[in-house]
């Protein structure tokens, strides 16, 4: 299993955005803070892992 979590199943979630740049530029917005101890919490234990395509190139 992928995390520091037993006994729960894996599941995957694919998140796309436009740029790397655009991804940046979205978690520095005010309403992003204000959310993120949500997200954190969401994602306690769980592993984020950055995916790019053969050429190197942002996906």
């Amino acid at each position: 299993m992928l995390g520091a979590v037993e006994e729960l199943w894996d599941e995957v979630a694919i998140a796309k955005y436009p740029s790397r740049k655009a991804m940046l530029q979205m978690i520095q917005m005010p309403e992003y803070a204000e959310i993120s101890v949500h997200r954190s919490a969401g994602l306690a234990g769980q592993l984020n892992i950055e995916t790019i395509n053969a050429s190197g190139q942002w996906l």
